[in-house]
């Protein structure tokens, strides 16, 4: 089968067949007004999308609502709001660094 396609290639251009061109033909210009009333319409569809979808899906307050962290910190005693290794922390900081000036 492949034998009869390359035969018939061979036939073909030994018998002068014009070759297909690779340089296409130049493009037509489009007219200015042409392209802002394409634009125009691409805009004013999407526009008219946008409106469509925020009608059919409002925003609740609800879920603009930020909720604080919780975190298992205890503030039950006098001594039991401190943490006492990041008080050393600070102090030793503090007479390293800030003490100076």
């Amino acid at each position: 089968m492949f034998g009869r396609i390359a035969a018939a290639a061979r036939l073909g251009a030994r018998a002068g067949f014009r070759q297909a061109s690779t340089q296409a033909a130049p493009a037509a210009e489009v007219p200015r007004w042409k392209t802002a009333a394409q634009s125009a319409g691409i805009l004013a569809t999407g526009c008219t999308a946008a409106m469509i979808y925020g009608e059919f899906n409002p925003l609740m307050a609800e879920d603009l609502e930020l909720h604080p962290a919780e975190y298992p910190w205890s503030h039950k005693g006098r001594l039991d709001s401190l943490d006492h290794s990041s008080i050393r922390r600070g102090h030793q900081v503090y007479k390293n660094v800030c003490a100076a000036c």
